[in-house]
């Protein structure tokens, strides 16, 4: 007959082994920041050392409801809630892991001081104190030992909230490079936490804001909600999971042409270190908190086809399970029927993200407009293209017809390098860097000064050269500069 013996693991390795979970710094500072949005924080504040001189550490400190004595030891307690436990919405937890396992892979001494009715209690959890007692030994703190922690001056001076520090950082480096390194790393979670953060950032009803030693958090704006005109967005839609009550909303954004994005702009869309090709894909949200983003999840390859896709994805906290949401809330994978439904989806998308790329999305060019175009892209079939200048149009004709033949010779030579020597590998290679044609930027002095050339050339055929430069400013991205000129040069006729 079987028998069984108790077996607990042992402490000190259990704790260690959690520690390589696979948190990075960022990800770390923002499973922090869901235990005090979930305990309904309306300011957090990040604080850190002004000088190498001092203790190195890192606090974060919030006005969230606060904790008594018998709640932080619960909130102490690893895996102290079931993931299956039901939350409310706004509850940014599963695991009842986050805090605890995100600190101590950052540093060795975790410290949380909370006020609440029963004024300032204490608690942390020492890996050199569980290594030593090779048991979950926890450290209990009254309100005068709490007080010569730092930035307790600031949690005493609120009505209730917590104060969460991080000390003794043992991945940062010697000792004495702790301040750059710590400095360094803060830096680099500002802009990951724009990001994650920025519907509560952006919350004009209940507004978060996050202050890093003094300065706030501004959100990203990865689907361009704030620029004038935005992105085309799609409606709303719903997709229903049997067995679950509340559905999963998606909605899909293509971003304007990268010629009309401005560099302010650009760096608002997401992480800094990102191409607009990187950070297409599906942005995946639980509870306004953006948990997944940057990836079609393996439904098709990044493409620059697809750059200018965006798909959010709201997924109710209650299909944690069906989505395979890992500790770290880093990792999602949707259940079949969703995959289905979101394949259907990007298929649409692409499209219309391809048409904006092609300028099939801008304004058709008029009949009487096409013999105009100075280039003529043809498709020969699948996966092959040519762009040749259009020796149809009004001007080049005028102009072949006034050479001599020797100048015809060579005028055509130069044309046919034109078109067999366009540099197309170093063009795409700009693109899928995000970077901007100069010719489409309204305050670039060359641009206008070249377009103001060609008018004062053409200006003794006003109407023939507004549909010369109009027609072919569609084709090259360039359409509000172009108007802009010749508003500048002929007035209201041209507008």
């Amino acid at each position: 007959m079987s028998s069984s013996v108790f077996l607990p693991p042992d402490a000190g390795n259990m704790i260690n082994a959690m520690r390589a979970l696979g948190y990075s710094f960022k990800t770390a500072l923002a499973d922090i920041i869901d235990n005090s949005i979930s305990a309904g924080a309306s300011q957090i504040e990040i604080i850190t050392p002004s000088s190498a001189a001092e203790k190195q550490y890192l606090a974060v400190l919030d006005n969230g409801c606060g904790m008594t004595k018998e709640e932080l030891i619960a909130a102490m307690k690893h895996a102290g809630k079931s993931p299956k436990s039901k939350r409310n919405n706004t509850d940014l937890g599963r695991y009842g892991l986050g805090m605890k396992t995100a600190s101590l892979s950052q540093c060795r001494d975790l410290f949380v001081l909370s006020k609440s009715i029963d004024g300032v209690k204490g608690a942390s959890w020492s890996l050199d104190t569980i290594e030593k007692t090779k048991d979950w030994t926890l450290n209990l703190f009254n309100e005068l030992e709490s007080q010569s922690f730092p930035c307790y001056q600031f949690l005493n001076e609120l009505p209730k909230g917590t104060l969460l520090i991080w000390e003794n950082f043992d991945n940062l480096g010697k000792e004495t490079d702790i301040f750059d390194a710590l400095t360094e790393k803060v830096a680099d979670a500002i802009d990951h936490l724009s990001l994650v953060f920025h519907r509560f950032l952006s919350d004009k009803k209940n507004p978060l804001k996050i202050i890093v030693n003094g300065r706030e958090i501004t959100p990203k704006d990865p689907f361009l909600e704030s620029r004038k005109g935005g992105a085309d967005a799609t409606p709303q839609e719903k997709i229903y999971v049997d067995g679950y009550d509340d559905p999963i909303m998606v909605q899909g954004y293509t971003l304007p042409h990268q010629n009309k994005i401005s560099s302010e702009q650009m760096q608002s869309l997401g992480v800094s270190q990102q191409t607009i090709t990187e950070a297409q894909g599906f942005y995946i949200y639980r509870g306004k908190r953006l948990i997944y983003w940057g990836d079609w999840l393996r439904l098709r390859r990044r493409a620059q086809a697809s750059k200018l896709s965006r798909i959010c994805v709201d997924v109710p906290n209650t299909m944690d399970k069906i989505w395979e949401l890992d500790i770290k809330k880093s990792v999602a994978v949707p259940p079949k029927v969703v995959r289905e439904k979101l394949s259907e989806y990007l298929t649409i998308m692409v499209s219309k993200s391809k048409k904006i790329q092609s300028s099939k999305g801008a304004r058709v060019v008029r009949k009487e407009d096409k013999n105009n175009l100075v280039w003529c892209p043809t498709v020969l079939g699948k996966n092959r293209f040519k762009v040749n200048i259009n020796k149809d149009s009004s001007l080049y004709q005028e102009l072949f017809c006034s050479m001599d033949n020797e100048q015809k010779r060579l005028f055509e030579a130069y044309v046919a390098m034109l078109e067999v020597y366009f540099p197309t590998r170093w063009v795409i290679s700009q693109y899928q860097d995000d970077s901007a044609s100069a010719f489409s930027d309204n305050e670039n002095t060359e641009s206008r000064a070249l377009i103001k050339q060609i008018a004062e050339a053409l200006k003794d055929n006003p109407e023939m050269l507004d549909s010369l430069l109009m027609s072919n400013a569609e084709a090259a991205d360039n359409i509000s500069l172009t108007a802009a000129v010749l508003q500048e040069i002929f007035g209201d006729k041209n507008d």
